[in-house]
């Protein structure tokens, strides 16, 4: 039988690669049968370098699809085959294309084999494309790198995940900058699919996902300075060893192909697959059927290793654009401020020296115009190239440079960073709540909340978007006089502020909102179930550094059971967030809206939530709603709810 399984797994071989001698075919046979012997295809190493995640089940599979990832035409299915053959490839002749002999493709697999069995195969090709990968030996750590979530971006509502390979350098002159190489994976999405068709099939597994990779100065410019999201970096805690089979099997994975689900198979799976490929430990919540970026940095930031070291050794905020400018601006004083809005005022106006900013003297000349050089910076970055904003960012930035050289050197900014940590110190992605409940019109009830993934407005702020909120899936059900009914279903929701602390134009985006699901009428009538999507664009204000409102025109289309009821909705709605202090939060809407059709009712609605503590697994949170339609009585509901995150 392991003669048989030998000579079906040399027969899919290129041919190549199969013209073995005798000797050889004899030592394959040998270390086939050794191998057979110490069930080395049910090794968790081998398993996991294959990316079989269930090998108990009926049918094993990888989750891998067939391709020129496996050897074995059955590699996908049969890890045992897939051993056997790539023991044979192992001792193939070196083919003209020496990097397409199995030892330059399949490096972590062959040092697994190597090291299980104690071989050394006859041929050494030359690996110019591997050693290229490997950087010529140059690397010397593996950091995971957070992108901060895009909720512009459906793929990127979560945030994002990076691999980088760190390499050595001298000092603070480390070239890691321009020369690390940076591991993405993601769905393989065509041209033209908007983000409606990206969320449908994303779901469900319609596009294919693949590993690509860049440099990371490429990546971090695309980050930081085109899509202006900020970028942590976790180093994390590992042998040579771990970081040789890290490269190593990424460059195996190059040529890989499975299907991308944007809950559950996405970049968090897939890194901490690869985590715990080298560290042995899941690197996901075992109790969630879905991963997000948070979830693995949570459980990175707390694993320790076999010896008691910490498996992350240091993170390092990477500020984008935005944030460097934003950072410059708050470390300039109040007239210094006021003077750099004068200057960039002015200079649009043609006046090239305004009252404000000419009464600074020279050091404080200088340090307005390094900051509104960055400013200038970023709005290049910030729009199209060819666009008409970029061009007189282009033309701005021109006259600053002239400026800035009739000034002395000197006054450089020390930038003041924002008080928000990294996102593994917030709280976690999952939330658990039970909400006793008291309404004026229909009594006491329990509320049960859960919402898979992510964030409210009253989340802890670390690694997030300040002053915005995602999520999807939200359910909540109620409890009341023995009946259990769904009270709200939050297929999609999204709050963005977008507040500027600057005010500046470039700084400037409209905030936004948008909500689709189900959720009873209003607080008058439970089991009183409809349909509705609404959207909402308006604009945000700072208010001091920790609270901030924004005002919104909504609209919302409803629609009841089996399309009896069914109206649109329109009207104003005055939001606010506050943190007062440690631990407590605050946030406040009120909203008037005019309706037509089946549900010809205006009314007014008004809610307020308080949120204290500040641990990332618990937080206790008052509430209060209101609501006075215009052809009933108020109707008012208080509770106080108690939350767990996981």
């Amino acid at each position: 039988m392991l003669r048989l399984s030998v000579f079906l797994a040399a027969l899919f071989l290129p041919a190549a690669m199969q013209a073995q001698t005798p000797e050889r075919l004899a030592t394959v046979e040998t270390l086939t049968e050794q191998a057979a012997a110490l069930n080395l295809h049910q090794e968790q190493q081998w398993l996991h370098l294959l990316h079989y995640r269930d090998p108990d089940q009926r049918i094993p599979r990888s989750e891998i699809s067939p391709g020129p990832f496996f050897l074995a035409a059955d590699g996908s299915k049969n890890p045992q085959a897939e051993l056997a053959a790539t023991i044979d490839a192992a001792f193939a002749p070196v083919p003209e294309n020496q990097n397409d002999h199995a030892l330059c493709r399949y490096p972590a697999r062959m040092r697994f084999l190597q090291e299980s069995l104690g071989f050394t195969p006859p041929d050494q090709p030359l690996c110019t494309d591997l050693t290229r990968w490997r950087r010529g030996g140059k690397i010397t750590g593996v950091s995971l790198v957070f992108a901060s979530g895009d909720l512009g971006n459906p793929a990127s509502f979560f945030g994002h995940i990076l691999m980088k390979f760190d390499e050595a350098g001298e000092g603070t002159q480390t070239p890691r900058g321009l020369t690390d190489r940076s591991v993405n994976f993601g769905a393989v999405v065509p041209e033209g699919d908007n983000a409606a068709i990206y969320m449908l099939r994303g779901l469900f597994g319609g596009y294919p996902s693949s590993y690509s990779s860049t440099t990371y100065f490429q990546q971090r410019h695309d980050y930081g300075e085109t899509q202006l999201r900020d970028l942590w970096e976790y180093q994390l805690n590992l042998s040579p060893a771990q970081v040789q089979l890290l490269v190593d099997h990424t460059w195996e994975l190059q040529d890989a192909r499975n299907t991308y689900f944007f809950l559950t198979r996405n970049c968090a799976y897939e890194f901490a697959t690869l985590i715990s490929t080298v560290l042995g430990q899941p690197m996901l919540p075992t109790i969630k059927p879905w991963s997000t970026p948070g979830d693995l940095f949570e459980v990175l930031s707390n694993t320790q290793l076999a010896d008691g070291r910490p498996a992350v050794t240091r993170v390092t905020l990477v500020a984008s654009r935005q944030q460097t400018f934003r950072q410059a601006y708050a470390a300039l004083n109040r007239p210094e401020q006021r003077a750099l809005r004068a200057l960039l005022y002015g200079l649009a106006e043609g006046e090239r020296n305004p009252p404000a900013f000419a009464a600074l003297d020279a050091n404080g000349q200088t340090r307005v115009l390094e900051v509104a050089l960055q400013y200038a910076r970023f709005g290049r970055e910030k729009y199209d190239a060819d666009s008409e904003e970029a061009a007189q960012a282009r033309a701005l930035q021109s006259q600053l440079v002239l400026l800035r050289l009739r000034q002395p050197a000197g006054a450089v900014i020390t930038p003041k960073s924002r008080d928000v940590g990294p996102p593994h110190t917030g709280h976690s992605t999952s939330l658990l709540q039970a909400t006793p409940l008291s309404n004026s019109d229909l009594g006491a009830g329990l509320e049960l909340r859960l919402r898979p993934a992510y964030a409210d407005l009253l989340s802890l702020d670390a690694g997030a978007v300040p002053y915005a909120g995602v999520s999807m899936g939200e359910v909540r059900l109620l409890v009341r006089d023995n009946h259990v009914s769904l009270r709200q279903l939050d297929l999609l929701r999204i709050d963005a502020f977008n507040v500027s602390p600057t005010g500046l134009p470039y700084d400037r985006t409209r905030a936004w909102k948008v909500r689709l699901g189900a959720e009873d009428r209003d607080l008058a009538c439970d089991r009183c179930l409809v349909g509705f999507f609404e959207g909402g664009i308006g604009a945000s204000l700072p208010i001091g550094e920790r609270a901030a409102s924004a005002a919104f025109l909504e609209a919302r289309a409803v629609v009841g059971e089996r399309g009896r009821t069914v109206g649109a909705e329109v009207g104003p709605n005055l939001a606010m967030v506050a943190s007062l202090g440690e631990g407590f939060r605050i946030s406040a809407s009120a909203r008037y809206l005019v309706t037509t059709g089946d549900v010809d009712n205006d009314r007014f609605e008004a809610g307020t939530d308080l949120r204290f503590g500040q641990s990332e697994t618990w937080d206790i949170r008052l509430r209060g709603r209101y609501l006075e339609p215009d052809t009933d009585d108020p109707v008012s509901e208080l509770g106080i709810s108690a939350s767990f995150f996981f």
